[in-house]
């Protein structure tokens, strides 16, 4: 009985996720889940409570997900490194379901619960706090200029949605997953060198024109 109950719950997740992924969270309708899902209207709703139970519970599978996925990929030798791999490790995240690009990047109007954009918010704090701290990291071990970190990092964040959304905008059409790879590799590079510290050598040269001989 409680497997049937986990297998049902997980059934009703991913028919609600993939449905969610292509369409606006009001013309999601309950009754179209239950059924492309196999069960009864009355355990969607048993699981669940209602639609904003389900997108609730479909988000924040998602966004764990997502989490993992960066947490495990996001690793280096280096701050820069590491930052870069938590880019990569990102948009691969968000391609993988299609759901997060919904919604994190897209204008789709989400439920008016407040529970979930309060848990939109604390899964993405948690990215912002970590890429703050390894702008910090960097910073005290004189590989960053001084910077606001916890700004940076929701600026990269804000980037990376952005090139993320040029796979959605039917004027990026012809914008393939390689090449958004490489736009945002191409651009967290440019960041990153802006980021990094000059030398002693290149801070002479920076204050007097010339290179202290």
């Amino acid at each position: 009985m409680q497997r049937r109950r986990a297998r049902n719950r997980v059934a009703i997740m991913d028919v609600g996720e993939a449905m969610f992924a292509r369409a606006p969270f009001d013309s999601v309708h309950i009754s179209d889940v239950a059924e492309a899902a196999d069960v009864s209207i009355g355990t969607v709703y048993t699981h669940f409570g209602n639609k904003d139970g389900l997108f609730l519970a479909v988000a924040d599978r998602a966004m764990l997900y997502a989490a993992d996925y960066v947490r495990e990929r996001g690793t280096g030798k280096t701050p820069a490194e590491r930052i870069e791999n938590i880019a990569e490790a990102y948009l691969e995240a968000m391609l993988e379901r299609s759901f997060l690009v919904r919604l994190l990047v897209s204008d789709f109007a989400l439920p008016a619960d407040a529970a979930v954009l309060a848990r939109m918010t604390e899964h993405l704090s948690v990215l912002y706090v970590s890429l703050a701290g390894l702008i910090d990291e960097g910073i005290a071990a004189g590989f960053f200029r001084p910077v606001g970190s916890g700004l940076l990092a929701r600026y990269l964040v804000g980037s990376w949605n952005g090139v993320i959304a040029m796979s959605m905008h039917s004027a990026a059409s012809t914008v393939n997953v390689d090449q958004l790879a490489e736009c945002l590799q191409s651009a967290g590079g440019l960041i990153l060198a802006g980021l990094t510290a000059p030398s002693p050598a290149e801070g002479a040269i920076g204050r007097h024109g010339t290179a202290a001989g």
